[in-house]
């Protein structure tokens, strides 16, 4: 309706309506003022309060800008207020950051809505919480984040970690167990070292202690163990065991300690544990041997005083010493050095305790001693430095000699009067004895005559023996070249002469001599290669050796082998003929005397030695026998080999046993050096 058409009751009612709105309106202003003006204020509040906050508080808003950030947090992150408030967040995060900055903030707007870390700005360690800020819809409108400086905190919280593992390292690698009992006895806890003496301890099961520790498992507790008795009063308490562990006892030190609640209620008990068994074994071994000096120090028939070396007054006193003096014990333990010998004597008997004191003497022999009685005694007296009650002192040994001075004072009046009669007996002894140095340079000379005849006669037996070989071998030369050829030629011409017989009867005769004859060149041959084998000459040492062994093979049946070493032997004449008579001889007693079923003749060179081996395995003989003038080989015994080859410088060894077999072993130099004579 128009308001021309309207009537003015309506205009009036209306006029009213609108009074009463605008009156409405005035009344909500005015609440709304009120409460801008409380908003105003509690926002000022609140602003004051996180301005004043010890933490950092920051405002991110759907935009990724910092709306809102207190001065806490730019000087917690090292920033200006002015170069982050109202900023884009990746404006001042350096671009190796940019990416993790924005995988954080990505994960916040699809939804996370709580993230806490720790991370070190500079010099300090930061605790940082974000937590998503949403609409009542649910939409992202940003993030509001907290930082707190944990420096301080985190500090504390490593040298805690670090006291922690400190002690715990001390409690591990001390050499004492350390266990924690529970109040049924059960174990709880244990250390290294505890584990290496009972490494089946299963802390997991809760074994019992009296049953695990001991070895074979008791049934009850242990009467004498500490740790019961502390769970039950709270002290502590402490025993030394006798832990069977097998077929031996170990010996522990327990102390064990209370642990208990906040109420003083005992919940446990920490058993420290330590094995002393060495130590008591040692403490007992030292209690004996102190138990054994004590009696060494009371028995000893020596006498001992201990004295203080620097007020010379007597600590102990044995009884030997008490008898020699006559006095107590007690009384030398009021007496002194200066107490005990005559006054005349005493500035000597100072100086010499002086100087055993000092180390620069142990014995003093002879002193006075003065006995209680005033007779006096005489004492060789040796002294030790020792410690005593933390005191030195000189330990002497008191040895009585009055008895044995007074014998040797009569020993000195017989010992003058036997040198007298010894003088007169020297007289007499030096007429004799000239009389003996001069038969015995007598005996000089024959024996000097004598060394002189033997390498004399070694010479000529040497000699005598090359001659004998000469001669053989010329003998041997004159069968071959005439008895020999002479035979020879007559078995030919017998031969021919055969031939031209037509009597059968003297045809048989003629050859019966032609086989005769041949029987003798044959014996003839044999004899001259028995006399002087010419392939000694002609084709050297190791042929007459290989010769030889083959010749005892066939005469004796023995298993003969020779080994030569192929080196060329320009030997001597004579060493050629002396080793080959040698070991002819030495193979003629094996085959007489040895019972060998083998025999091996082998020769080397050693240097400018030549060196044969004549080894059997036969019945063995007495070495200590061997080279006698009694004991032969055939007519070249060893005695005479041994000599013949010292004659030129060589030498013999012999080695046998008996039931296993000998070796001789010839040396002998190239060439041939006599001996001087």
């Amino acid at each position: 309706m128009c308001d021309y058409k309207k009537t003015k009751k309506v205009l009036i009612e209306e006029l009213q309506t609108l009074r009463s709105r605008v009156a409405e309106l005035k009344q909500i202003e005015a609440e709304c003022r009120k409460a801008e003006k409380a908003l105003s204020n509690k926002t000022k509040a609140l602003d004051a309060i996180i301005t004043n906050l010890k933490q950092g508080i920051a405002y991110l808003d759907e935009n990724d800008t910092i709306i809102y950030l207190n001065q806490q947090c730019a000087d917690l992150f090292g920033l200006k207020y002015e170069d982050v408030f109202r900023k884009n967040v990746y404006d001042f995060h350096p671009p190796e950051k940019s990416e993790a900055v924005e995988a954080l903030i990505n994960e916040f707007k699809q939804g996370k809505q709580y993230l806490n870390m720790v991370e070190t700005v500079g010099n300090k360690v930061l605790d940082n919480t974000f937590h998503r800020i949403q609409d009542g819809d649910g939409n992202y409108r940003g993030i509001l984040m907290s930082a707190v400086d944990i420096t301080v905190h985190k500090k504390a919280e490593e040298a805690l970690i670090q006291s922690e593992e400190k002690y715990r390292s001390v409690v591990e690698n001390i050499g004492i167990g350390i266990s924690v009992i529970g109040p049924e006895m059960e174990i709880l806890a244990v250390n290294r070292q505890l584990k290496e003496w009972f490494p089946d301890v299963d802390v997991s099961k809760k074994p019992i202690c009296y049953k695990t520790y001991n070895k074979p498992p008791r049934k009850k507790i242990c009467p004498y163990c500490p740790t019961y008795k502390t769970l039950k009063d709270g002290q502590v308490h402490e025993s030394i065991t006798e832990t069977p562990a097998g077929d031996k006892i170990v010996n522990y030190r327990i102390v064990s300690s209370p642990i208990k609640d906040k109420d003083g209620k005992v919940i446990a008990a920490i058993e420290m544990t330590e094995e002393i068994t060495e130590r008591k074994k040692a403490e007992e071994a030292l209690r004996e041997s102190e138990e054994r000096y004590k009696a060494l120090f009371e028995g000893a028939a020596e006498g001992i005083i201990v004295a203080d070396t620097e007020t010379k007054e007597f600590k102990y006193a044995n009884p030997a010493v008490c008898r020699m003096l006559g006095y107590t014990e007690e009384e030398l333990k009021r007496m002194g050095v200066c107490d005990i010998h005559p006054k005349e004597d005493l500035e000597y008997v100072i100086s010499e305790f002086e100087g055993q004191a000092r180390g620069e003497k142990t014995l003093s022999p002879g002193l006075p001693c003065l006995r209680k009685d005033g007779t006096i005694v005489y004492a060789d007296i040796n002294a030790a430095k020792v410690l005593v009650d933390g005191k030195e002192c000189n330990v002497g040994f008191f040895t009585d000699i009055t008895a044995r001075r007074k014998t040797e004072e009569e020993l000195q009046k017989a010992r003058d009067e036997l040198e007298i009669r010894v003088e007169q007996r020297t007289r007499d002894l030096a007429k004799v004895n000239e009389e003996l140095r001069k038969e015995i340079n007598e005996r000089q000379k024959i024996e000097e005559k004598l060394l002189i005849y033997q390498k004399q006669l070694r010479s000529l037996a040497s000699e005598l023996s090359l001659a004998e070989e000469r001669l053989r071998r010329r003998i041997a030369t004159d069968i071959h070249d005439h008895i020999g050829q002479n035979l020879a030629i007559s078995k030919i011409k017998l031969e021919s002469l055969a031939q031209l017989i037509s009597s059968p009867e003297l045809g048989k005769s003629l050859n019966d001599i032609v086989e005769l004859i041949a029987r003798i060149i044959e014996s003839t041959r044999s004899l001259t290669f028995e006399l002087s084998p010419p392939v000694l000459y002609e084709l050297g040492f190791e042929a007459a050796m290989e010769w030889l062994v083959r010749q005892m093979r066939e005469q004796h049946g023995l298993s003969t082998e020779f080994r030569g070493d192929g080196q060329s032997k320009p030997l001597d004449n004579n060493v050629r003929v002396l080793l080959f008579q040698a070991v002819r001889e030495l193979l003629v007693n094996v085959a007489k005397h040895a019972q060998a079923r083998n025999v091996t003749v082998s020769t080397q060179m050693a240097g400018d030695e030549i060196r044969v081996d004549v080894e059997d395995d036969g019945v063995g003989f007495d070495v200590s026998q061997a080279g006698s003038h009694d004991y032969k080989t055939g007519g070249f015994g060893l005695f005479s080999i041994r000599e013949r080859l010292g004659h030129i410088g060589g030498y013999l060894n012999v080695e046998s046993k008996r039931g296993v077999g000998t070796r001789v072993t010839l040396m002998a130099p190239i060439g041939h050096k006599e001996e001087n004579r």
